[in-house]
């Protein structure tokens, strides 16, 4: 990993997850090098350190009500009538390591 990435020592831990069609993702937990430092608790969608990965779900409503029984960090669902963004519905909620997702149908 650390020729991937250039960093130096890097010990990487990598989730695979697949869609039955489309690209994959991977999940990389680095392991070492680990001085990072966590997302301020309080971090809006306007800050300039945040970020978002966009997934897609076709069922929505079913995987947000998953979320909240788990306890999870999630938002409520919010609709959207712009003729200009290809969804509909969508819901932001975080990774177990604090990264936001927002998940969309």
């Amino acid at each position: 990993q650390e020729k991937l990435t250039g960093v130096k020592g890097a010990k990487v831990y990598i989730t695979s997850l697949n869609a039955e069609q489309g690209p994959g993702i991977e999940l990389l937990d680095y392991l070492t090098p680990n001085a990072g430092r966590d997302m301020p608790p309080d971090t809006q969608a306007d800050d300039l350190w945040h970020w978002q990965i966009r997934l897609q779900s076709p069922e929505l409503a079913g995987l947000h009500q998953s979320l909240v029984q788990a306890n999870t960090f999630v938002r409520k669902i919010l609709s959207f009538q712009n003729p200009y963004l290809d969804y509909h519905e969508a819901f932001l909620t975080r990774d177990p390591d604090g990264h936001t997702l927002l998940i969309t149908q």
